[in-house]
């Protein structure tokens, strides 16, 4: 049967994990707290500009309207789905019996966790899996030794939370994510520091714009996967026009987030978009 523990470690000798559960979190929470951020302030000027590129009313509150959207969905995923609450972290401790040595698996394999983790005084990396070759700095004994350390550690199918102590470093919703996403401190909040640059915000929308100009074009029958492909690859045909629709984005202050406010300059942008890329159909690009 295929073994894979990418995520596992083995403490120092002699280590508590209800001592280094404080530590670990003093280490991620402020890691979280960013992923977080990053991660609604994506979806709420994404949403704003949306609005905009429509011709349509920005949400009311668009900051609390997006998470109140988001928290619905949330209550709709399955515990085991990878978008529940995407930037979960836990620890599960288990003892080995042979050696008494603490053996942990870290439930997130996002370098954002796993490098400070690892960074950590008496952690050590213990992974192991058998569906591809070890390591080039393990020993074929030291590698068997791991197998067997794990296979004591799990045993059975290897389900964590039958022979492990298991904890969430942090809860879905909490006064980290509340603050994390919220408005205090205005200007200089998490949140805003954390929104897409103008460039990205604009080379998303000249993206979504080329591609469905592309699949529009295309003759039937067609596959969408393909276009949507090609359309990626085609930068020349969409950068030049995410250079022009940059000074057009709104700016991300406390009053667009909190209630919308601010001039709205994407008007008529996509019947722009979609006259542009049909003239360069017949015209030569730069880089073609």
């Amino acid at each position: 049967m295929s073994t894979t523990i990418r995520n596992g470690y083995r403490l120092a000798q002699g280590a508590d994990p209800f001592a280094i559960i404080p530590i670990v979190r003093e280490a991620l929470d402020p890691i979280r707290d960013q992923l977080d951020a990053t991660m609604f302030a994506e979806l709420v000027i994404t949403t704003i500009d949306d609005a905009d590129l429509r011709g349509e009313d920005r949400h009311v509150r668009p900051l609390v309207d997006t998470f109140t959207e988001w928290r619905k969905a949330q209550k709709g995923l399955d515990h085991l789905d990878r978008e529940r609450d995407p930037n979960s972290v836990g620890l599960s401790f288990g003892r080995d019996p042979a050696t008494g040595r603490i053996h942990a698996l870290l439930s997130s394999d996002q370098r954002e966790y796993t490098e400070p983790f690892e960074a950590l005084p008496g952690v050590e990396p213990y992974p192991y899996w058998n569906d591809t070759d070890r390591p080039d700095d393990v020993t074929r004994a030291e590698w068997g030794q791991r197998r067997e350390a794990w296979d004591r550690v799990l045993p059975g199918i290897g389900v964590p939370a039958d022979t492990m102590l298991t904890f969430r470093l942090r809860p879905e919703i909490d006064g980290g994510l509340f603050s994390a996403i919220s408005l205090r401190g205005g200007e200089e909040s998490l949140i805003l520091r954390s929104v897409p640059t103008r460039r990205q915000r604009a080379r998303r929308i000249a993206r979504n714009a080329y591609t469905e100009h592309r699949i529009k074009a295309a003759p039937e029958p067609n596959d969408p996967f393909r276009i949507v492909f090609e359309a990626m690859r085609e930068t020349n045909r969409w950068e030049s026009a995410a250079l022009a629709i940059e000074p057009r984005l709104a700016e991300p202050t406390v009053d667009l987030f909190a209630d919308g406010a601010g001039e709205h300059q994407l008007t008529g942008l996509r019947e722009e978009l979609a006259a542009r890329f049909a003239r360069e159909d017949t015209e030569p690009v730069a880089g073609d």
